[in-house]
């Protein structure tokens, strides 16, 4: 794992595969990918038909209020 996660290239890369999520996408994430999930969930219609996190890894150090409200 590289020592600094880029977030907005995993989410680009969701976006790309996802464009337009709705109610028979389902996604399933483990560790960081977790978080991707969500943070491009935040910034779409942030609709999906079910999300299973497995072991999931957030690091909420030095994130904004808001971010944290999201990550709870």
């Amino acid at each position: 794992m590289p020592d600094t996660i880029e977030i907005e290239k995993w989410v680009f890369f969701l976006k790309k595969r996802v464009p337009k999520p709705d109610k028979n996408t389902y996604f399933v994430a483990h560790s960081i990918g977790c978080q991707a999930v969500l943070r491009y969930l935040e910034r779409t219609n942030g609709k999906a038909g079910g999300i299973v996190f497995v072991a999931p890894w957030f690091h909420l150090k030095n994130l904004s209020h808001e971010e944290k409200q999201i990550a709870k």
